[in-house]
């Protein structure tokens, strides 16, 4: 009898035990940052504009998200492709990733981002003004890498009924859970020095490691499938840092029509172009070393350049877009 008690007496404690852990909730399990891919932070001079690609259905591009930034505020800016309309927009941003609004599992909550718009009418373009004021300051962030989070629900511009989902390009939130994407941004109140000159690649959604190229200096392959003009930022790999670090100094315009191309550079103040090298071809290419390019400039100290490829097949057209940028150095004009 009264080993009977007592193995009855041990039984309730073991299920009080087990029930009062299952009702604890551990702190670490709250947000599953563990399972967040790194954001490689954008160098983002104050007088430029860097972009990024808007991801609908996790795999085709419906529009831009554009990023500048003043002493003032950060504007940022979304704009929807040719056969889409905005619908609702979600943003947050930060410079303290653990901030952004999880799930326990670890998945964005943006009925909790702090920016939003909802219910737009057939618009192509939506802009955000953030005080740097809300962010803890324009001093306090210059140099400070900044992360964006941004999520709009989109609807077919050509009558199909329904939202698709989209998300600012950039590295996954959570690798084990949803497909929702962040990326960052390193705000510089001073023009980046890159001299004396470097290499600086167009952005594209082939980047030249996972075409089995080189790409510990950068390096993107970009696709064009349909005839417009698109526009991708023009990066270089920060020399000075161990860390991968791109700088933002130009943007590259495609325009296509599918039997000619046309590829300009645009520099961003601070920056100059030494020479530029184009790959355009319906056929991948064999190597990324630019001097084995068809399409070559020399334009020492320009700030602008242009090209008009004709081209005999595709689409599919592979373009790859390299310039030698230079900085100027201080005390010169």
């Amino acid at each position: 009898m009264k080993a009977s008690f007592i193995i009855r007496m041990l039984f309730l404690i073991c299920i009080s035990l087990f029930l009062l852990n299952s009702c604890e909730q551990d702190p670490a399990g709250e947000i599953q940052l563990k399972s967040m891919e790194t954001a490689v932070p954008v160098i983002l001079p104050e007088d430029s504009v860097m972009f990024v690609d808007l991801i609908g259905g996790q795999q085709f591009t419906v529009g831009q998200v554009a990023v500048s930034f003043d002493e003032t505020n950060v504007y940022i800016a979304v704009h929807a492709g040719s056969n889409w309309y905005l619908k609702n927009i979600h943003l947050w941003i930060g410079n303290d990733v653990q901030n952004l609004p999880l799930s326990k599992p670890g998945n964005p909550q943006i009925g909790l981002f702090p920016n939003k718009v909802e219910n737009l009418a057939d618009a192509s373009d939506y802009s955000f003004t953030i005080p740097w004021a809300a962010l803890g300051g324009y001093n306090a962030n210059c140099g400070a890498t900044m992360y964006v989070a941004l999520h709009a629900d989109v609807q077919s511009a050509t009558g199909q009924s329904g939202f698709e989902g989209a998300w600012a390009s950039g590295a996954a939130i959570n690798d084990h859970g949803s497909w929702a994407t962040y990326f960052a941004f390193r705000p510089e109140c001073a023009a980046a020095n890159i001299s004396p000159c470097c290499n600086a690649w167009a952005y594209g959604p082939l980047a030249f490691g996972d075409a089995g190229f080189d790409g510990s200096q950068g390096g993107w392959i970009y696709s064009l499938t349909n005839s417009g003009t698109f526009t991708t930022p023009l990066y270089v790999q920060n020399p000075l840092s161990e860390a991968p670090f791109f700088i933002h100094v130009g943007n590259v315009n495609y325009g296509y029509n599918g039997t000619g191309l046309k590829v300009e550079y645009e520099m961003m103040g601070g920056y100059s172009l030494s020479e530029t090298h184009v790959y355009a071809s319906a056929a991948m290419p064999q190597s990324v070393n630019p001097v084995m390019f068809d399409y070559t400039h020399p334009v020492a100290g320009s700030k602008f350049d242009a090209y008009y490829i004709a081209l005999k097949d595709g689409p599919p057209v592979y373009v790859i877009a390299h310039a030698v940028v230079c900085s100027k150095l201080p005390g010169q004009d």
